[in-house]
């Protein structure tokens, strides 16, 4: 009976321990889609690519992405992949016309900002390119969003994406500095005096 009367409280907490964990692992964030990392066309550096949706047909690029005066310069592409039947609002980004422009909110951290996109031609199907900055003093990036017109499904990547970036941006060469093509002649200011 005593052994009872004491399992009875343990049982509960041990429970309520439980779930309490449980909730905790649900409301955790979403896994982040995959990541590709990949030469750019330049053959320069790296860019990357976040899927935006688990389907793998949506994917936010960042290319080109160069460290300047506590800014990256970079340019996002957004691409939707494949011949394969999409959402209606992946369709119309897929279909839009070569050099047309389109209003679409990118939003970072949570933050949302209205950007023109321009529509290019690529191998692979039509892309929409934007150039941005972003300020490398700014909170960490922990989620980059596109919100598409009348969209059936959130559009987002959440993971680190500070990590994405220290990877593929790299520093600009300064304008100061002077690259040498063979190391100084000590002699050179002694022969220009002679002459």
């Amino acid at each position: 009976m005593r052994l009872h009367r004491v399992m009875r409280p343990v049982g509960k907490t041990l429970t309520g321990i439980f779930l309490l964990i449980a909730l905790i692992f649900v409301a955790g964030p979403a896994v982040a889609g995959n990541v590709y990392i990949r030469a750019n066309a330049e053959g320069t550096g790296q860019d990357a690519w976040l899927e935006l949706n688990d389907l793998e047909q949506f994917s936010l690029g960042l290319v080109g992405c160069k460290k300047s005066r506590g800014k990256l310069d970079l340019q996002m592409v957004l691409s939707v992949y494949g011949k394969a039947n999409v959402p209606a609002e992946l369709e119309t980004l897929r279909t839009t016309e070569v050099d047309a422009t389109l209003g679409l909110d990118v939003c970072i951290n949570g933050i949302c900002e209205e950007n023109e996109f321009r529509s290019e031609a690529r191998p692979w199907g039509n892309v929409l390119l934007r150039d941005i900055s972003i300020e490398r003093s700014q909170e960490k990036i922990r989620a980059m969003r596109v919100i598409v017109p009348n969209e059936s499904m959130k559009y987002e990547y959440q993971g680190d994406v500070d990590v994405i970036l220290r990877k593929i941006c790299k520093d600009t060469p300064s304008q100061n500095a002077r690259t040498r093509s063979s190391p100084p002649d000590p002699l050179r200011a002694l022969r220009n005096i002679l002459r």
